[in-house]
């Protein structure tokens, strides 16, 4: 690593997204770290360390234009800002406008400034659940939910499901585009902090280790 690389992190401020921007303001190989992010903390850029700057910008990954200029220069973006809706409160074109157009923004943006690297944090939602335990192809997708999902597919409550599937779709146009494209499907993310949904409090934390450079 030549020490002067530049790395864009989308939802940055969020608790994924703030603890990626921590484990890269360690690398001595990483330049700068901007975070993009629609409710901007600057405390983040306290993160900040001797050879790595982090500099937080606020903007909403919807607005393909401010979009362009923050990842203008970056040379690996790490796409996780999302809207998240466990209540089924938020209304669906909210949730495909965010999570969809704005991925789409992200995947635009990365072939136009010719970004080679693409890490993109989607959700195990894009991929199930289902009765038979195999993976999901579009073909049966309807058939493998479990009778009380296929009840609810077409209900709000899973509108970030049908979302997450349609980004899954965006990204697969980009492959063989030239970026290198690293989807990851976590199912949950648990801190003793964090209320995850109406049932649950997480109480484990992300491990601490370094990161690997992309």
């Amino acid at each position: 690593m030549d020490g002067a690389w530049v790395y864009l992190v989308t939802g940055g401020c969020g608790f994924v997204g703030e603890r990626i921007v921590e484990l890269l303001s360690r690398q001595d190989y990483i330049k700068e770290v901007r975070v993009f992010d629609s409710v901007a903390r600057e405390e983040v850029e306290k993160l900040s360390t001797a050879t790595t700057r982090v500099t937080v910008m606020r903007g909403d990954i919807r607005d393909a234009g401010a979009l362009l200029a923050a990842m203008r220069g970056a040379h690996v973006v790490l796409h996780t800002a999302a809207v998240v809706d466990y209540r089924g409160t938020l209304p669906f074109g909210e949730m495909r406008a965010v999570n969809v157009g704005g991925t789409e923004n992200v995947l635009r943006a990365c072939c136009v400034l010719s970004i080679p690297y693409l890490l993109y944090t989607s959700s195990i939602a894009a991929v199930g659940p289902n009765t038979s335990c195999e993976p999901l192809l579009r073909s049966d997708f309807d058939n493998q939910l479990t009778p009380l999902l296929r009840a609810q597919h077409q209900d709000t409550f899973c509108a970030g499901e049908l979302a997450r599937t349609k980004q899954e779709e965006s990204l697969a146009r980009v492959m063989g585009t030239g970026i290198m494209l690293t989807p990851q499907h976590p199912t949950i993310i648990e801190n003793a902090s964090v209320s995850l949904n109406p049932w649950e409090t997480g109480t484990a934390e992300i491990p601490s280790d370094n990161a690997a450079p992309v």
